[in-house]
């Protein structure tokens, strides 16, 4: 599966550079901690973070049935994943690199334990029609996705809305 996580030195060098591919899509999910709202955002970018487009999405709070073990922000986090590669996938992006500051949500979906959500973000990653590696990286390399997962829980209807251009609170960050 092309979603596994690798340890090798020279693949790490490819995967944050031009040697493996260019496109990089980082993915966050922010979740309120006193009230069930909950939301996801990321963006594609160049690998020199030239923002190519964006998105917030404002997440169904309520867990799956085997998800009800695991912290709101795991949920959240998984979600905003299998939201991303959905929407990477309708931009007809073919080679991209996933990056999320969540380790435990990367290493989970790698896993054995099971359920819906990480057996369609697996389906996903094991798509023959493009070629996708889930990565994890440190918390303020994803400050970017982070404000627009902001923006995804602050939506006033539950669903996707695109962004052309990054929002004045991100430019900075890029």
């Amino acid at each position: 599966m092309s979603g596994g996580r690798r340890n090798d030195e020279k693949d790490d060098k490819e995967d944050q550079g031009g040697g493996w591919g260019s496109t990089f899509f980082k993915i966050a999910g922010a979740a309120a901690a006193t009230a069930a709202v909950v939301g996801c955002g990321g963006y594609l970018s160049s690998a020199s973070e030239k923002w190519i487009c964006g998105f917030a999405y404002k997440l169904d709070p309520a867990p799956t049935a085997s998800d009800t073990d695991l912290p709101k922000s795991s949920n959240t986090e998984r979600q905003a994943i299998l939201r991303g590669l959905i929407w990477i996938k309708g931009k007809g992006k073919r080679k991209v690199l996933v990056l999320s500051d969540n380790e435990g949500v990367v290493d989970s979906v790698c896993g054995a334990k099971d359920d819906e959500v990480r057996r369609q973000i697996r389906e996903l990653l094991g798509r023959t029609d493009w070629e996708v590696r889930l990565r994890q990286i440190p918390r303020a390399e994803n400050r970017v996705a982070d404000k627009l997962a902001d923006i995804g829980r602050e939506l006033p209807f539950s669903g996707l809305r695109e962004i052309g251009s990054p929002p004045q609170n991100c430019v900075d960050l890029l």
